[in-house]
């Protein structure tokens, strides 16, 4: 309920502030939470390069550099992470799904 304006959905914060937990729960259930059960169960830290690589802007360069991981190392996270989502983060698309996951399943 309420008027809604476009300044409102302007941001990315603001757009997927405007959706119901039940209109996300699926992205959530098939990014998020694989992400996290798999750090949980093997002490790895998929999810905070994934996030880490989102606020890069999708550079692995920067990325390599604020998480001082070779960017080879940061290369495999990444595949790892697009084995257990099926999203590749190098690929625009998937990384906004990606992006859209983890900041909805905060």
């Amino acid at each position: 309920g309420g008027i809604v304006r476009a300044a409102d959905l302007a941001t990315f914060q603001g757009l997927l502030g405007r959706l119901e937990r039940h209109q996300i729960t699926e992205v959530v259930d098939q990014i998020a939470r694989p992400l996290a059960e798999y750090d949980a169960q093997h002490g790895t830290k998929l999810t905070e390069t994934l996030q880490r690589f989102l606020e890069t802007g999708g550079s692995v360069g920067a990325t390599s550099r604020e998480l001082y991981l070779h960017p080879n190392t940061l290369r495999h996270r990444l595949s790892r992470i697009e084995a257990l989502t099926g999203r590749n983060p190098l690929e625009f698309e998937d990384r906004i799904a990606l992006a859209v996951a983890m900041w909805t399943g905060r």
